[in-house]
């Protein structure tokens, strides 16, 4: 029964992203991009997090042989949690640093990169000019901002809650 709720809160996750986003294209004048198109993109996109549960278990199985819940827990490749360290540090701190990471920055990448490849056709200039730098401005002010959001309610629950 578990199980069966992860690709439906998957399925949720990307139309909310892929909503986020046609929102923001919306505003921008001229860009003809549909909602499917950006769904599409946005599940191309969510490959990237396959690459950490890949590298999570690489890690646990032949690095770091004996491990804890905790330490499985508060793993997150190339994020900044791992420089700083889990232990001892606040529990609303663990969230922002897990999300601040190098993945995450690949996933920006992919998106813009593909927002730009489907908005350069159009009769937006800036788009014709510079198709990345077009992406990532709309990746940057739609989900950037909506991520930023999710991150600060999250550590508002965390720390009411803890």
């Amino acid at each position: 029964m578990s199980y069966s709720i992860i690709p439906i809160f998957l399925i949720i996750k990307t139309a909310i992203i892929a909503s986020i986003l046609y929102i923001s294209c919306f505003f921008y004048k001229r860009i003809k991009i549909t909602f499917k198109q950006l769904f599409n993109l946005v599940v191309k996109a969510e490959f990237v997090f396959l690459i950490v549960g890949i590298v999570k278990i690489v890690w646990f199985y032949f690095f770091q042989i004996n491990y804890t819940l905790e330490d499985l827990q508060y793993f997150y490749p190339l994020s900044a949690l791992n420089i700083v360290g889990y232990k001892g540090l606040d529990a609303w701190f663990i969230y922002p640093l897990q999300v601040l990471n190098l993945f995450e920055l690949a996933y920006w990448l992919v998106l813009a990169y593909y927002i730009g490849k489907i908005a350069s056709p159009t009769k937006n200039l800036e788009a014709r000019k510079n198709p990345m730098d077009f992406g990532l401005k709309i990746v940057a002010t739609s989900y950037g901002s909506a991520l930023l959001l999710w991150v600060v309610v999250v550590m508002f629950f965390t720390l009411n809650y803890s």
